[in-house]
């Protein structure tokens, strides 16, 4: 019921109310608010925490329990700060509904019955409303900084492995044996690697394109919004908050796909940094077998077209800009 009250429901009221719009303003809020909910939400999550399982076991040094530590401290910090992002844009709208001159609802949305002549109406569909935004916070939330979280994760165990490998050899008290037998565990490893890499290009592939394209729509429409419409300052100050946390959303995955593409770079690095040289030819064998494998760099690609890095994010700002040009000139 829950579903079907805001997850259907909240979005048709939105765009229901594209087509009973008065002017320049109310349609361009309306769009905004209907872009966001329809195609911002990325596909279902498919299950990782065996591979997570398998690859945590492995890390038994130090070093590398603190590195995998401080990614998920650095993850943590930034869903906090997006989570308290999102609820601050929720806050300043509710003060600007209530400082507005005019009796208003949250956001522009069509209903079957009259609110504007009956205070009992209104309160209900206030509440309807703000019950929406959070459980819409806490969904937009969640699928929106799943994919950075589980790049995030690939990148330090593709770190951990890196410093694994650079170690193969260097301990005195190991012996040739033991040395064969950690180069075919890194070796497993990275080929666990691999599959976490095709799972999240798979889940996570058609959801980025998506965000990448609403991101692009709503950006251009939220500038033109704050542009042309006469609002208060926290009606200025909700539109630059919300633009944000769009603009967020599509970051971290840019940020963490283009860590990914640098961490693997540096993997056929490691493996010719271990004490290779005092090995036996069997070890030497599978040593170049290995490199070969990892001479290829794991990308994220949204729709298997769009790479995402840092310079798909620049290009998606630079695109946005040339489409709020055009839309300035012509409005």
């Amino acid at each position: 019921m829950l579903n079907i009250v805001i997850t259907i429901l909240y979005p048709t009221t939105f765009t229901v109310q594209i087509f009973l719009t008065e002017n320049v303003k109310q349609l361009l809020e309306a769009l905004t608010l209907t872009t966001t909910n329809i195609l911002i939400y990325n596909r279902n999550l498919l299950p990782l925490h065996d591979y997570l399982s398998t690859l945590d076991s492995r890390s038994q040094d130090i070093l590398q329990h603190d590195l995998l530590q401080n990614m998920v401290d650095k993850s943590t910090r930034l869903v906090r700060i997006y989570y308290l992002l999102c609820i601050g844009t929720g806050i300043i709208n509710e003060i600007a509904t209530f400082l507005s001159s005019t009796q208003r609802l949250v956001y522009p949305a069509w209903f079957p019955f009259d609110w504007k002549n009956s205070e009992t109406n209104y309160a209900i569909i206030h509440v309807y409303q703000f019950t929406g935004i959070i459980i819409g916070i806490v969904q937009s939330a969640t699928s929106n900084t799943f994919p950075a979280l589980y790049l995030a994760a690939l990148t330090a165990h593709i770190q951990a492995l890196a410093m694994r490998i650079r170690s193969i050899g260097s301990k005195p008290d190991k012996s040739s044996d033991e040395n064969y037998e950690e180069l075919i565990t890194c070796v497993r490893d990275y080929q666990i690697l691999t599959e976490y890499h095709l799972v999240v290009q798979n889940v996570t592939s058609y959801g980025l394109l998506l965000q990448f394209f609403a991101t692009g729509v709503v950006t251009c429409i939220t500038a033109v919004y704050v542009l042309f419409a006469n609002g208060t300052l926290f009606d200025t100050l909700y539109l630059v908050l919300y633009l944000i946390c769009v603009l967020l959303q599509i970051l971290m995955s840019c940020y963490y796909g283009q860590e990914l593409m640098y961490e693997t770079s540096f993997i056929t690095d490691a493996i010719y940094m271990c004490n290779w040289i005092e090995q036996s030819p069997q070890f030497k064998k599978i040593l170049i077998m290995f490199m070969q494998m990892t001479q290829r760099q794991m990308v994220i690609k949204a729709g298997g077209m769009v790479v995402v890095n840092l310079s798909s994010f620049m290009s998606l700002i630079k695109s946005s800009y040339s489409l709020f040009a055009v839309l300035v000139k012509v409005t």
